[in-house]
């Protein structure tokens, strides 16, 4: 498998992306979920709760790929 690019996640750290992830990560519909936070007004009570809905769905991909990948080496 091929990385192409590495983008950062202040929850997993740097996740490597395949041409065909970073192809779905820069699709119009994905990024318009960097605009959604997560945790709704949150925020606005707690300044570091920035958590948005792209953010979770990079962390999902992540992990996702991490179960995939250590069920096809076994």
């Amino acid at each position: 498998m091929k990385f192409v690019r590495e983008v950062f996640d202040e929850v997993h750290g740097f996740i490597d992306l395949t041409d065909i992830e970073a192809n779905v990560l820069r699709s119009c519909a994905v990024m318009r979920l960097q605009r959604i936070r997560q945790l709704g007004p949150a925020y606005i009570v707690y300044p570091s709760a920035t958590h948005t809905r792209f953010a979770h769905s990079l962390g999902t991909m992540f992990l996702a790929d991490r179960l995939y990948s250590s069920a096809v080496q076994e």
